[in-house]
């Protein structure tokens, strides 16, 4: 193990933390790795057998790991799982905000309107509601909010205009409220991965709302584990912000250095897709 990996496992152990979007992919990695440092994690999820599998994977937590179906877009039920960890572990130091849901589509091939603003819902509300009930607690400990974004909380990209928007919000979330809770010892971080290997492909949605999965194509995606051992290493050292791949640096020192060659490029590439797809 690394030095890096060593610290990184020190600092988790005997932490508690609450994860979402537990039942698989980066959330299900963070859970793993929490456990193998020797944290108490609260993993919620919607799929209470996939979350089953989670004490086959962490054969040695023991106690130390707790599952519970829960549906994050709805208040009531994040204040209670926030509840049920804290009385079952005595405290809570970490929130790992991961569930989401991706869309992909041209804003004008939608039906109508309404499903960009549903994955509002999804993706931006639970991060809310949990910060809201996680917070008193989070005070208490002088812990740490740490929520998944990606390359679209900071750059707009063409077909993933709902997508974007949500996560551009939850970005104003957390940079927002960082300003008014650091007083009071509790730091976030957003972690910004690019294209990770989960099934958040195989479950996109189109600009309709509908069913729309989307293959890889990508045999260099990262894979979950390194990316929740990137996460991890982030919210141990309380970064702000922190870009998972050399793409989404570049992307967002574009649009800030050069506007205009990021807006050609993007929208001329969006353009040539569009042409070819009417000529087929």
């Amino acid at each position: 193990m690394g030095s890096n990996a060593s610290e990184t496992a020190q600092h988790y152990a005997g932490k508690v933390a609450v994860v979402t979007g537990a039942s698989s992919g980066i959330g299900q990695a963070l859970v793993v790795q929490l456990i193998a440092s020797g944290a108490r994690v609260f993993a919620v999820g919607r799929d209470t057998e996939r979350l089953g599998q989670l004490h086959t994977l962490s054969a040695a937590a023991g106690d130390r790991l707790i599952t519970g179906a829960f549906d994050v877009q709805d208040e009531a039920a994040c204040e209670q799982l926030i509840q049920q960890c804290v009385s079952a572990f005595g405290c809570l130091d970490l929130l790992f905000c991961n569930a989401g849901q991706a869309m992909k589509g041209a804003f004008l091939s939608a039906s109508s309107p309404q499903a960009s603003t549903a994955i509002m819902r999804i993706n931006y509300d639970p991060v809310v509601y949990l910060s809201f009930h996680a917070l008193p607690h989070l005070i208490r400990s002088q812990g740490h909010i740490t929520v998944t974004g990606g390359i679209v909380s900071h750059v707009g990209l063409p077909e993933f205009s709902a997508y974007c928007a949500s996560k551009h919000a939850v970005r104003g979330f957390i940079e927002s409220l960082r300003r008014e809770v650091s007083a009071q010892g509790v730091s976030l971080t957003l972690a910004s991965p690019d294209t990770v290997r989960t099934a958040v492909r195989s479950n996109m949605l189109d600009a309709s709302g509908k069913a729309s999965p989307l293959g890889y194509g990508d045999e260099n995606a990262m894979s979950p584990d390194r990316c929740a051992a990137l996460i991890l290493q982030a919210t141990q050292r309380q970064k702000s912000h922190v870009l998972l791949s050399r793409r989404a640096k570049i992307l967002n020192l574009l649009q800030f250095a050069l506007p205009s060659v990021l807006q050609k490029m993007l929208s001329g590439s969006f353009e040539r897709q569009r042409k070819a797809s009417v000529a087929n």
